[in-house]
């Protein structure tokens, strides 16, 4: 059997100080719609008096939004979805251990701000609260936090460069952590600064950090272009064989002088498709410039005209066909 521990203090008219097992805040509002302030979230509700219904909204200061009734059921995925190739990473890293600990400045900021207004034992529990958030507001730590918010601020605007400076600050006041540099990697990849993407997605892995499919895929990406070609190999290893796979690991053979391994991968991944899409494209691309590494120009005079056919402007085909592309 748990242990349940909850107590709340009025702090003036209409406002609460909630004190629990495992969170304190503050909450006020009127019959039918109340507004709290936790260490859990930030929660709305509203209900009709005298019924027992009612809704709430949890904001929280770590997890996404998640909305609840009465008496409502979760629904759950099904447990056999068709598993779909990794998308673009466009959610943001999460937030360090080490920076974890300062959301408490956080809540600690609002609920003496509105303790503040609630006369006479809230005025002096928000201006304590108060006084203490101005004490640590200049701390390293605190500063960092700041920094990691307004680097995922950048990034939700599609900011790469300021997002990338912004995680730089958060290293400079001393907060190496492995979701730091992740963060750094995906912003090199999106503004194809490949050395350095290489360069942080290493420093990740060295720290201990385990990359996903995508990820994986993007380091490899950065490593073929800044001449580690081995790694790319390494990180692609047991990766399912999609063109967009294939592609990679075929230019890393490559840059190996391995044209005969590029060729069968290049022609695994191409199978029997006889026709080409985006991705297939870059397969074929990448087995032309194969073929003729391997000696064999008339097996790639054919792929660069099986491509130039699919699209005249595509990089590369009208040139070693000796076409004019328009």
């Amino acid at each position: 059997m748990g242990f349940r521990f909850r107590k709340s203090l009025s702090l003036g008219k209409g406002v609460r100080l909630n004190l629990g097992k495992r969170s304190i805040g503050i909450s006020g509002g009127v019959k039918g719609f109340r507004l709290g302030v936790s260490t859990r979230g930030i929660t709305k509700s509203v209900g009709i008096p005298g019924t027992g219904l009612y809704w709430s909204q949890t904001t929280r200061w770590w997890r996404p939004v998640k909305s609840h009734r009465t008496g409502a059921t979760p629904t759950k995925a099904p447990a056999n979805a068709p598993s779909q190739r990794p998308q673009v990473q466009d959610h943001f890293v999460p937030m360090p251990a080490l920076l974890a600990r300062w959301r408490w400045l956080s809540w600690a900021f609002f609920i003496g701000l509105i303790a503040v207004w609630s006369p006479p034992v809230g005025t002096t529990v928000g201006v304590v609260l108060l006084a203490i958030t101005m004490v640590v507001w200049r701390r390293p730590g605190r500063l960092a936090y700041a920094a990691y918010h307004a680097a995922r601020g950048a990034w939700s605007l599609g900011k790469w460069e300021a997002c990338k400076q912004h995680l730089g600050k958060v290293l400079e006041l001393g907060i190496d952590a492995p979701e730091i540099r992740l963060g750094l990697a995906r912003c090199e990849v999106r503004l194809q600064n490949w050395t350095d993407a290489a360069a942080a997605y290493k420093a990740y892995a060295e720290r201990g950090g385990v990359l996903g499919a995508q990820d994986r895929l993007h380091a490899a990406t950065a490593a073929v272009e800044a001449g580690d070609a081995e790694w790319a190999l390494t990180l692609l290893a047991d990766l399912p064989a999609e063109p967009v796979v294939a592609a990679v690991r075929a230019e890393a053979l490559l840059k190996l002088d391995r044209p005969t391994a590029a060729i069968e991968v290049c022609r695994a991944a191409i199978g029997r498709k006889l026709r080409l899409d985006q991705e297939l494209a870059v397969v074929h691309h990448v087995l032309a410039r194969s073929y003729e590494q391997a000696g064999e120009q008339e097996k790639a005079r054919r792929t660069w005209e099986k491509l130039y056919a699919y699209d005249p402007t595509f990089p590369d085909a009208a040139e070693r066909l000796g076409l004019d592309p328009t």
